[in-house]
């Protein structure tokens, strides 16, 4: 067969192309989990009054303050190809066009409404109680969002300063963050009947992150299934 000069020049490029996409293929194949996207929410404020949340102005302000540094610092944390932190230009966007102001602290319900809209795998939230001497204690829940009721308790922060306090929790958030590819296997393996490996996931989540309550709580499903005793 004759082979045109065209096409043999075509060859060469097509060549080179196959070569180019070749380490991206390859990194999707070695990629478990497809990329998990975070809504981290306006936190709420403890007035001085006690109310929850607070919706006196410099308190809605505060709120606001400590959900975009908690979006920028966890940015900074962690792990890009694995994690996507939604912007927070694109949050409070999504705020205004459903008609709030852009502090507005929204109730875990109304969490899970916006997180459809940007495809979110997690919602984090808070609470922000000021301190004498410009101290802040910071709450927070991670809450997976294909189960509300699945929440891991960040353990509090008590910061001298507004960035120290928020620094910490972001530290304590992405630590908290590491036993979930763990506890995504767990539930897989449950899905799948594989009883066994779904323990030993489970246990492999809390060797990592003792404080894992979503990681326990697949551990206590998979006890369960398999028949084992639940440790007391």
């Amino acid at each position: 067969m004759v082979v045109s000069p065209a096409a043999r020049s075509r060859a060469p490029v097509a060549a080179l192309l196959v070569l180019a996409a070749t380490p991206v293929e390859a990194q999707r194949r070695n990629q478990e989990f497809t990329q998990q996207a975070i809504l981290v929410a306006n936190f709420w404020v403890r007035g001085r009054d006690g109310k929850l949340p607070s919706t006196v102005r410099n308190d809605l302000r505060l709120g606001k303050d400590v959900g975009e540094w908690m979006r920028n610092r966890l940015k900074d944390l962690v792990n890009k190809r694995e994690t996507k932190v939604i912007d927070g230009c694109d949050v409070r966007e999504a705020i205004v066009r459903a008609g709030y102001a852009a502090d507005f602290p929204f109730d875990l319900q109304e969490l899970r409404q916006q997180g459809e809209e940007f495809r979110t795998d997690e919602i984090l939230r808070g609470v922000a109680t000021r301190l004498p001497n410009d101290g802040l204690r910071l709450e927070a829940d991670l809450v997976l969002f294909r189960d509300l009721r699945m929440r891991q308790p960040i353990e509090p922060v008590v910061g001298t300063s507004f960035g120290r306090a928020v620094d910490e929790l972001a530290k304590r958030v992405n630590a908290a963050r590491v036993q979930l590819p763990h506890q995504r296997r767990c539930e897989n393996s449950l899905r799948d009947g594989q009883g066994q490996r779904a323990i030993q996931h489970a246990r492999e989540a809390i060797a990592k992150y003792p404080r894992g309550v979503l990681a326990r709580t697949c551990l206590m499903w998979a006890l369960r299934a398999t028949g084992a005793p639940v440790p007391q």
